[in-house]
């Protein structure tokens, strides 16, 4: 919602995008980057490789921070298990109209 508006109205709120996705990491319980968990099943793999994806893209822009950022994308690309649509396309949406659905009773990104 925060990178829309951005969009929108031509401004950055790099520091609001990047909260938002570290506490959706944490209320997912993701866990650590370099845990074997990764290629494991794990509940919510899809829904944890998008905001690691989502907060990767919002790390990447920072010129000090990209390390950081590419080693998210990596790991939410070897999480992303969807075959319908891939994690660049769930994390490009061109506004309210294409956004991806979460399905709750599974976890898994429409």
């Amino acid at each position: 919602m925060f990178r829309w508006k951005a969009i929108q109205e031509h401004s950055s709120s790099l520091l609001v995008q990047e909260g938002l996705f570290r506490r959706a990491v944490d209320l997912l319980k993701a866990p650590p980057l370099d845990s074997e968990e990764t290629h494991t099943e794990c509940n919510r793999r899809d829904v944890m490789a998008l905001a690691r994806g989502g907060y990767a893209e919002a790390l990447c822009i920072q010129q000090n921070r990209k390390a950081e950022g590419e080693k998210l994308k990596s790991w939410s690309e070897s999480a992303w298990r969807n075959r319908r649509l891939s994690l660049s396309e769930a994390l490009d949406w061109q506004g309210p109209s294409h956004l991806p659905i979460i399905d709750p009773r599974t976890s898994r990104v429409l």
